[in-house]
């Protein structure tokens, strides 16, 4: 299980609170210079939605291609996910 956000600068994560470091969550935060994939939709029951942009995943804001941007992925367990981080940055 594994949670994956995108974060503007101005909304960068918190570190996990300690009853979530003791129940073996772990979390890693990438610096990246965004750029929105050619694929990027959500789904929500059987509808997509085809995104024009990256937004925030806390405030929505918009974040263009080229500018900064925070990539979080939270994991409990012993085995890091695979990087998703690459397919979000120039």
């Amino acid at each position: 299980m594994a949670i994956r956000r995108l974060y503007c600068p101005a909304c960068k994560p918190d570190p996990l609170d300690p009853e979530d470091v003791a129940n073996h969550w772990h979390y890693r935060t990438v610096n990246i210079i965004a750029k929105k994939p050619p694929e990027h939709f959500i789904t929500a029951g059987t509808k997509r939605t085809d995104l024009p942009t990256l937004l925030c995943d806390q405030c929505g804001q918009i974040i263009p291609d080229g500018h900064p941007a925070v990539a979080y992925t939270a994991w409990r367990g012993p085995t890091e996910p695979e990087n998703w981080e690459a397919k979000y940055t120039a």
